[in-house]
């Protein structure tokens, strides 16, 4: 199951995490390749989040 990337059109921070506080929900790009993640950079708080075990990734 490929993982499902999001970030605000504004913005450069991609998110994996559905539970981040900054998950985008409204006005957003979204990938499910990460070598498609040619610009930006992965949100901290998703990959504190994944290593804790505490992500809920999108379904």
């Amino acid at each position: 199951m490929a993982t499902t990337y999001r970030r605000m059109t504004s913005s450069d921070r991609w998110h994996f995490c559905t539970n981040c506080s900054s998950w985008p929900a409204e006005n957003y790009v979204e990938l499910q390749y990460p070598e498609y993640l040619l610009k930006g950079s992965l949100c901290l708080e998703c990959i504190t989040k994944r290593h804790f075990g505490e992500c809920d990734p999108k379904e």
